[in-house]
């Protein structure tokens, strides 16, 4: 990577967790590297379209009815998000589902950088394909806060008190976390 401006080798500051993901802002330096332009800016198109995602699911209903809107308005995502309206349905609990607007392959795209993200600030040298894979889970607020209530009942501690000593995880504010393994 360069410093030359519009090179396709040229550098930018990577946000491994953009901002638009989080509740709270970020201290500058936190989670950041630098990464090739080329495939930062193509991970920046999943950061808006997820953030909306997480949003959606907020117990805030301003925050989650602003969200929709902002995605709709904005032409390069909105035809992935009318058509996620198009999938609502109710379920039998009252509460209403909808199909996430990401294909798999977006998603495991997405998750595989992220994840060579986790590597390299852990390890400070890229993650060979060859020697590593990235595996991941991705599970909703309602999951998440299920996790944690199970976690407090079975263990008597918070999960994520827990996980701030653990050396294979980051908690970036709670309920929001990354974590990897050795090896």
């Amino acid at each position: 990577m360069n410093e030359i401006q519009d090179d396709p080798l040229s550098r930018s500051r990577e946000h491994m967790i953009p901002q638009a993901l989080l509740r709270k802002k970020r201290t500058k330096g936190d989670f950041e590297f630098w990464a090739c332009k080329e495939c930062n800016s193509d991970k920046s198109d999943m950061d808006s379209i997820l953030a909306t995602v997480a949003k959606s699911q907020s117990d805030d209903t301003d925050l989650a009815t602003n969200a929709f809107i902002r995605a709709v308005e904005d032409r390069g995502s909105q035809s992935r998000f009318l058509e996620m309206i198009r999938t609502a349905k109710e379920t039998q609990d009252g509460s209403i589902s909808l199909k996430i607007p990401v294909s798999g392959a977006e998603m495991a795209k997405y998750c595989n950088y992220l994840g060579k993200g986790a590597y390299f600030l852990k390890k400070g040298s890229p993650m060979q394909d060859s020697k590593h894979i990235v595996l991941f889970d991705v599970f909703n607020n309602y999951v998440a806060k299920e996790l944690e209530i199970r976690y407090q009942m079975t263990w008597g501690r918070n999960a994520y008190r827990d996980l701030e000593s653990n050396p294979n995880a980051r908690v970036i504010s709670p309920g929001e976390a990354i974590m990897w393994m050795r090896n």
